[in-house]
């Protein structure tokens, strides 16, 4: 079963600014657009 989009936009939100916070814009754009330029694990803020 899958949550509703609504649903999911808040933590998503949430997460994606604590990484842009955390590692800044260019790390966490390089983390979404290809894997292995993530040097700092941007994405894992948790």
């Amino acid at each position: 079963m899958r949550a509703p989009a609504a649903t999911t936009a808040v933590p998503v939100d949430v997460l994606v600014a604590a990484a842009r916070r955390r590692h800044g814009d260019v790390a966490v754009l390089h983390a979404l657009a290809r894997r292995e330029r993530d040097d700092v694990d941007a994405l894992r803020v948790v």
